[in-house]
């Protein structure tokens, strides 16, 4: 076995081992042999390295037409027991018991006593008259009420007038004032909001919550100049993404993400604190591991997965919304029940978390990891886009994503022609195939198949 750069491999290698992709499930498995195909979908998902056999393949045999895409495959979460395996000073599990009852699958709820959880708070959501939720009962998780959303304004039309710019969009953004001022409140906000957590974490200090919003919310009004709060993250994104900055994405992402839901200013802020807080579990997981460039073990897996779980227990006795420590428990939860820690789908996940899955996901995608390199944010969209209907709220997921995809009107882009251009106009009906003026002509992608963004400039 030896481990090769995902540039260095050929076709008729011979994996050694499954390769996960950013969300644990499974890209490659275990033997298979090597095509162009199966090397392009390692490079699209920005895997660093792969471990393969010391002998080639003796057959012309590579990935069939027909290989599932990456949601086709279930992600094989090990049972909770087995983080009882852990080596002694890893991350400890805690005990089941500790979990809230509005979490915990139907198969295992009678397992917990009742009277020492929280109730589930769910009135606050106004509740779709066509969607009514179950009630829970006795032995039954919740089906929250899912949240009311205005669909998404209608995209810009594109058309004639426009000029090939002389600077890059990105370039004028990061010489504007307003770029400046945002990036230096971001940096110290990143080290304030690590200096508040880690009183929390490491010395049981209260959260005050409200200082926690107001930073957040001081924070957002710097980005509400001539450039967005997502077109200035994208830009400050040349380092290692720490577990602090991906918290503060988040909870900024989730801020944005409401207006673009149109929820009311408490929903908004309970979303930006949501987002926030998601990973504080994370604090409690081994810096090293976090850091590994290696290709993680089982063991590793199990040990990072249980963030969730670390994470509501620091703030399970908080006097925080139980909506903030759902999204904590919750937010890697899947709507076809695919997730972590409870497998729970549809309606028994919290609508909040559902917002934090999305943001979260895409943050991590578009961020450098000590593991592998940052994707492209229009490559992370065509993942998010080809998971959506079964991972994610679709209500939520398709808003996120043409807003999101909105704000790369006007940025420039190299195509796989070699050709720079201009993104003038999103396809409302193929959000990821944009318009793009190169010169003294356009490209329409949704026409053009053959022709890529390969990144943005």
């Amino acid at each position: 076995m030896k481990k090769l750069k995902v540039d260095e491999l050929i076709p008729g290698m011979i994996t050694a081992e499954d390769i996960y992709n950013y969300n644990d499930q499974l890209i490659l498995p275990k033997g298979l042999v090597l095509s162009e195909k199966a090397i392009t979908k390692l490079q699209f998902y920005a895997v660093y390295h792969v471990r393969i056999e010391d002998e080639m393949a003796t057959t012309d045999e590579s990935i069939p037409e027909s290989f599932p895409a990456p949601e086709e495959i279930p992600a094989e979460i090990p049972p909770e027991p087995t983080m009882a395996e852990l080596p002694a000073g890893d991350i400890p599990a805690p005990a089941i018991e500790e979990i809230p009852v509005d979490m915990i699958p139907e198969s295992v709820i009678e397992e917990i006593p009742a009277e020492i959880v929280p109730e589930p708070i769910t009135e606050e959501i106004p509740v779709i008259p066509e969607a009514e939720p179950e009630k829970a009962g006795p032995g039954r998780a919740p089906r929250f009420s899912p949240i009311t959303v205005v669909p998404a304004s209608s995209l810009p039309a594109g058309g004639g007038g426009f000029s090939f710019p002389t600077v890059s969009y990105r370039d004028k953004m990061k010489s504007s004032e307003d770029f400046t001022q945002f990036k230096q409140a971001f940096e110290e906000e990143v080290e304030d909001f690590k200096s508040k957590i880690n009183e929390v974490v490491l010395k049981n200090a209260p959260l005050d919550v409200d200082i926690l919003l107001d930073d957040a919310l001081n924070l957002i009004s710097h980005g509400k100049g001539s450039f967005s709060i997502f077109d200035m993250l994208h830009s400050m994104r040349e380092s290692d993404d720490t577990t602090y900055t991906h918290c503060l994405n988040v909870g900024l992402f989730c801020n944005v993400f409401a207006g673009w839901l149109k929820l009311s200013e408490e929903e908004t802020k309970l979303a930006t604190l949501c987002g926030l807080l998601h990973d504080v579990g994370k604090l409690k997981i081994p810096d090293e591991l976090l850091k590994k460039t290696e290709v993680f073990t089982e063991e590793d897996r199990i040990a990072i997965k249980a963030h969730t779980r670390e994470g509501y227990l620091l703030v399970k006795n908080l006097d925080i919304d139980s909506h903030i420590k759902n999204a904590i428990l919750t937010h890697h939860e899947r709507c076809d029940g695919t997730g972590y820690p409870f497998g729970l789908s549809g309606f028994r996940i919290d609508p909040y978390a559902k917002m934090v899955a999305i943001a979260d996901v895409y943050d991590a995608m578009t961020s450098n990891r000590a593991h592998r390199s940052a994707m492209s944010p229009i490559q992370a969209i065509e993942v998010m886009q080809a998971e959506g209907i079964q991972k994610y709220d679709v209500r939520f997921i398709m808003i996120f994503l043409e807003n999101v995809m909105n704000t790369f009107i006007g940025n420039r882009v190299l195509l796989s022609t070699g050709e720079k251009g201009e993104i003038i106009f999103i396809n409302k009906n193929n959000i990821t195939r944009p318009t793009v003026k190169c010169q003294n002509h356009f490209v329409d992608l949704d026409q053009e198949k053959d022709i890529q963004i390969v990144s943005m400039l």
